[in-house]
């Protein structure tokens, strides 16, 4: 379980700081997934089982960071889930201006920072 929990935690720090340093860019990829949700078919396909395996091997839920990784799982499975079968429902992101896209894109990667380097430090720096 701690190798999960040590992968998950470097993954959402890397991923966060990727939204951090290029909000700009994953603004311009969402607006056009959001315009053509084809495009994200197959990364859905990738991301799905991922998130069925943390729920599978992970399914914790108990007061503590451990249950980060459990709702993380079910986030990835549910959203996915919902892109692959009903993938028209994220138009309502459609008229969203890219400034404000670009906006929630750095709030959503500050939290992911403060949270995966709060993760990073547990399970990885003090195991």
């Amino acid at each position: 379980m701690e190798t999960l929990h040590e992968v998950l935690s470097i993954f959402l720090l890397i991923l966060a700081l990727s939204y951090l340093l290029q909000a700009r860019m994953w603004s311009r990829y969402g607006k056009k997934a959001i315009a053509e949700p084809e495009m994200l078919f197959v990364p859905a396909l990738i991301i799905l089982p991922l998130g069925l395996g943390i729920v599978a091997a992970h399914n914790v839920w108990v007061m503590g960071l451990p249950v980060v990784f459990t709702i993380l799982g079910w986030i990835l499975t549910i959203k996915m889930t919902v892109l692959l079968l009903f993938p028209s429902s994220f138009k309502s992101f459609e008229g969203m201006s890219e400034d404000t896209m670009v906006m929630m894109v750095r709030v959503c990667g500050a939290a992911g920072v403060v949270l995966g380097a709060v993760l990073v430090y547990r399970f990885v720096i003090t195991g």
